[in-house]
């Protein structure tokens, strides 16, 4: 049985993969997740859920739709102002080194977890 005081971070990347990858760190960081692989799917998911939503992880490009990543973030800070906003890019590390940027994410794992609990920890819970 999920505890409702843990609070839910909302990934949205259209890379599955990616998106995974980010819901595993923050789950390890003590959020509950969310999935949305469009700007679309996170807005429906702000609408039904975002009372116990504290924080949107959003890729910058997202190519399904015609909204990208700061055009989320700009609508959760107007419309849902206690979401905590974190909005990433990977788009140069797939261009340059694709292989390195997967034994960054494994190698950093840790260090960021800790960094995101510390984030989480600003959050109130309810």
């Amino acid at each position: 049985m999920a505890d409702d005081r843990v609070p839910f971070a909302l990934v949205a990347d259209d890379d599955a993969l990616i998106r995974m990858d980010a819901a595993d760190i923050l789950e390890a960081a003590g959020f509950r997740t969310h999935g949305a692989a469009d700007v679309e799917e996170a807005i429906a998911i702000l609408e039904y859920s975002a009372e116990s939503i504290q924080l949107l992880f959003s890729d910058v490009q997202m190519p399904l739709g015609e909204l990208n990543g700061f055009d989320l973030a700009r609508m959760c800070a107007e419309r849902w102002p206690h979401i905590g906003i974190l909005v990433a890019s990977v788009r140069s590390v797939r261009k340059t080194a694709n292989c390195r940027r997967e034994r960054s994410l494994s190698a950093s794992r840790s260090a960021r977890t800790s960094s995101i609990r510390g984030y989480r920890n600003c959050f109130p819970t309810t």
